[in-house]
């Protein structure tokens, strides 16, 4: 196998890993790991819309909406009419949301498995780099 294959497969690896952890700490509040780019950007990002998401997070409209309705109806998010904009709605976090954020936010920053730790550890000076290469993948 060449390097750029290796390198290939244990990032699919890494990533798959890095998700069923997710869905490990977040089965209480019942949320996917599938969920966590729609509801992180939209906690970053108060008073976005639906099609800010679906942009940013590079993904069809279908798989946005099915998304961003379950975490409606699950009361982690909430969906204003736009002043301006009859036809488009602005997306806020709710409270309850907060204590799946902070959930999130504590993977993030503690690295809080192994395979990961060790990688936040080694990258730790080198995120800037990794963070640019990473999206010149793209």
């Amino acid at each position: 196998m060449e390097t750029n294959e290796n390198f290939l497969l244990n990032l699919s690896i890494l990533y798959r890993n890095i998700m069923k952890y997710f869905d490990h700490v977040l089965a209480k509040y019942d949320i996917g790991s599938g969920q966590i780019i729609f509801l992180t950007f939209i906690n970053e990002n108060e008073g976005c819309t639906m099609q800010d998401v679906t942009r940013v997070c590079e993904v069809d409209k279908g798989t946005t909406t099915k998304s961003i309705n379950r975490l409606i109806d699950q009361g982690y998010v909430m969906a204003r009419n736009d002043e301006h904009d009859r036809r488009s709605k602005r997306l806020y976090t709710t409270k309850e949301a907060n204590v799946v954020m902070n959930a999130i936010y504590q993977c993030f920053e503690n690295g809080s498995f192994s395979g990961f730790r060790r990688i936040h550890s080694y990258f730790h000076d080198r995120r800037r780099t990794l963070w640019i290469l990473m999206h010149l993948m793209k």
